[in-house]
């Protein structure tokens, strides 16, 4: 046992006082008696030694005594320590992809199975902090270093599988730099449905593999050259332990044809669909199969591609922010004019280029300076702006800010301390951004801001889109709008309207089907689909760990030292004697007035 306060102790000289008192206070009463001789006698007989262990003795005394003890040792702040399993911070890692909504031979999904094992790991080994990550595609954070265990495990019982791919292991430390890293963490815990290669810090896999599917990897359409219709392409992927007869339904919401096919366990095939009588714009492609995801029996196609966007690079390199447009949108880079987007990155212009633009810590001679003082603190919103929406300002903190100086009506969209840190230059046939400091001088890069700030600027630039080849779009992925007539306007496949900024030049669809896009008169059908790498063979997720896993003790073997206050306990203690005093005191009075 320790205390955190033991100079509480000197306290306890107030015992002495109360026993000084105790022996001092008289305990004679006057009685009303016939003659005192007989009483003077008595007193005589007993010697003062003995009185005054009477004195000692008495239990109003002891009391007091005790309730002076309990006072002192609740205000020392007594600390037991005791062993128990558990970490100082753990990172939770649960793979939200698609192929989590496989259902298991329990019932379960694997992605309920996983929550309930997280569930399980927080209740017997509970750390001082946890940290959830939802991993994905899109990987975000559910609880960021939260050290109230009853909330994260509620978050995690209200979360679900989102409809995006699996992530890569760039998407992982991406996932874990948003709630501080992974050297942040005694413990880094990965709940998947398959195994991660390549992890370049220790982590610990477990796996949920249960559960079969048979699914369409492929889908796309190729108008014939004829006008005769459209011809189909599909692939079918049997990844149960089941041979399938299976049957193929291509329709276009006008018409339909299907085909009849037998697949062997673990066994693909590619078939070419004639369509002939087809005259619509909406195809889906559908399979009735035994197995544990649907997710992956229905497919939608149509007749557009996303647009590459073509960008300009000047200046050095930043690995973030490359990587965070090649999240966004599929990036070609371009050497001269024109581009869809100039990135001038730490360099010294002469005139500012043409087209949109994005400045960072970088000068144009005669219209944009960047001076020697800097400033430092915490971004704030400086105005309303679509390239802000979903951006949290207050997350973003700057070491080093320049003072930057801009000849060209402008508008500051985030400041420090009053000095800009993102400002719009207003131009109307472009969008001309400037951000003062080098990347590196913030956290920006490792916010979820970051991410969502390039996206608004890549929605904001997108090119427009052209009609070409069939493609499917996969959940998560950039959508480019068309400029027409009028406002876009963008239905889900429910048929609501999606909320649209007034100059967005793309959307990221979040679960699979027919989008409908409407700019000014004209019409078209985008068709999103989950990524064909969530059909997976059986036992491909697999409980072999890669060479970072092995090292990794048992969670039981994680052993530490936790102390428990018992202040409360002798506080309680405390208040209970300090009554127990009072209500004896009180009888004694009651006595005492009753014997007189």
């Amino acid at each position: 046992m320790s205390f955190a306060l033991p100079a509480a102790f000197a306290l306890l000289a107030t015992v002495l006082l109360v026993v000084l008192f105790a022996l001092l206070r008289s305990r004679q009463r006057r009685r009303d008696v016939a003659t005192f001789f007989v009483w003077r006698e008595l007193h005589d007989s007993l010697s003062a030694r003995t009185q005054r262990l009477r004195a000692l003795l008495d239990p109003l005394l002891l009391l007091q005594v005790a309730t002076v003890i309990a006072a002192v040792f609740a205000l020392a702040q007594p600390l037991v320590t005791s062993r128990h399993s558990g970490f100082a911070n753990l990172a939770i890692v649960i793979d939200a992809s698609a192929s989590m909504s496989t259902r298991m031979d329990s019932g379960l999904t694997r992605y309920e199975a996983a929550v309930r094992r997280a569930d399980e790991i927080l209740a017997s080994y509970p750390p001082s902090s946890v940290s959830v990550v939802l991993f994905s595609k899109t990987p975000r954070a559910l609880v960021a270093g939260d050290t109230n265990l009853a909330a994260a495990r509620k978050s995690l019982a209200a979360s679900g599988p989102g409809w995006e791919g699996n992530g890569r292991v760039s998407d992982l430390v991406r996932g874990l730099e948003s709630v501080g890293g992974p050297s942040a963490f005694e413990q880094i815990i990965f709940l998947s449905d398959h195994p991660l290669d390549g992890v370049p810090f220790p982590i610990r896999l477990e796996t949920f593999a249960e559960g079969e599917s048979v699914g369409i990897t492929a889908f796309s359409l190729r108008e014939n050259p004829d006008g005769s219709g459209v011809s189909a392409f599909a692939e079918l992927y049997n990844g149960t332990s089941e041979s399938q007869a299976l049957q193929v339904e291509i329709t276009d919401e006008k018409s339909r044809t299907t085909v009849e096919t037998f697949l062997e366990p673990g066994e693909r095939s590619s078939y070419v669909v004639p369509f002939p009588t087809s005259r619509g714009s909406r195809f889906t492609a559908s399979i009735a199969a035994r197995d544990a995801f649907p997710g992956d029996d229905v497919r939608y196609a149509s007749l557009r591609r996303d647009a590459a966007l073509r960008v300009r690079w000047l200046g050095k390199d930043n690995r973030y922010l490359s990587a965070a447009l090649n999240a966004v949108t599929p990036v070609t880079h371009v050497d001269a004019a024109p581009a869809d987007l100039t990135v001038a990155y730490d360099v010294d212009l002469d005139a500012l280029p043409e087209g949109n633009v994005l400045l960072i810590h970088s000068s144009v001679r005669d219209v944009i300076t960047l001076s020697d003082r800097t400033t430092s603190g915490v971004v704030a919103a400086a105005a309303e702006d679509a390239l802000l929406s979903g951006v949290e300002a207050a997350d973003i903190y700057v070491e080093s800010l320049p003072f930057v100086d801009v000849l060209l009506p402008s508008r500051p969209l985030l400041t420090v301390g009053g000095s800009p840190f993102l400002v719009r230059i207003l131009d109307p046939n472009r969008l001309v951004l400037v951000l003062p400091s080098d990347l590196t001088a913030t956290n920006l890069p490792i916010t979820v801001d970051f991410p969502i700030l390039v996206r608004n600027v890549v929605s904001a630039v997108m090119p427009e889109q052209q009609t070409t080849a069939s493609r499917w779009t996969l959940v998560g992925s950039p959508v480019a709008l068309r400029i027409g007539a009028g406002p876009d306007a963008v239905s889900d496949p429910q048929g609501q309207a999606l909320t649209l900024l007034s100059d967005q030049r793309a959307f990221f669809p979040d679960r699979p089907g027919q989008y409908t896009v409407r700019s000014g008169a004209d019409v078209e059908t985008v068709s999103v689909n989950i990524d064909p790498n969530e059909t997976a063979a059986p036992g491909s997720a697999g409980s072999s760990a890669s060479a970072s896993e092995l090292p990794l003790p048992s969670l039981s073997s994680q052993l530490r030292d936790r102390q428990s206050a018992w202040w409360p306990i002798l506080a309680g203690a405390f208040f209970a004697l300090l009554v127990a005093e009072f209500l004896f005191h009180q009888a004694r009075q009651r006595q005492g007035g009753s014997a007189g």
